[in-house]
């Protein structure tokens, strides 16, 4: 089984209708058997960001009606890297009986850059603190804490249920 992953916003630009259609089709063309379009909620909300890149991924190649993942997190991806506050904690060595700090910020993404900024004991590029929260994250902590997360994560289960 092949799977690719699209992750959008690679020039934190909007995902756009064309560039979907166009991924679509290549990994159609090119034998993928699952596709993961991940993207931020931005301004118009999870519900209606899932439809519309559900509805172009279909509209490119009918396949993707029921081999294709969309997850859209509450509001950018760094909502679901901190569903896990424990691991957040562990890896910034903050005490895990506190809450994780800086609650009162409204996007993610900031919160993320300014904890890793005050707290990392060692240089780290935002975008390495998310690697490595992803890859030492408790995956049922985040469908625990994350609605967005969960509905991407039972959409992923049922696609998987196709080749078992």
């Amino acid at each position: 089984m092949s799977v690719v992953e699209e992750l959008s916003n690679p020039t934190n630009g909007p995902i756009s209708e064309k560039a979907t259609k166009l991924r679509a089709k290549l990994f159609a063309d090119a034998g993928i058997d699952i596709a993961l379009f991940i993207a931020d909620a931005d301004k118009i909300g999870f519900s209606a960001k899932h439809e519309r890149i559900k509805k172009w991924v279909t509209e490119a190649t009918p396949f993707w009606a029921e081999h294709c993942i969309v997850g859209i997190p509450e509001r950018n991806l760094e909502a679901w890297l901190l569903a896990d506050q424990d691991t957040v904690k562990k890896m910034l060595k903050l005490d895990g009986g506190k809450s994780l700090p800086f609650a009162s910020m409204k996007d993610p993404k900031e919160r993320l850059i300014k904890l890793v900024a005050e707290f990392s004991d060692k240089f780290l590029l935002p975008a390495m603190f998310r690697v490595d929260i992803a890859r030492k994250a408790n995956l049922n902590t985040m469908r625990n804490n994350s609605n967005s997360f969960r509905a991407f994560s039972d959409e992923l289960r049922n696609v998987l249920t196709l080749f078992a």
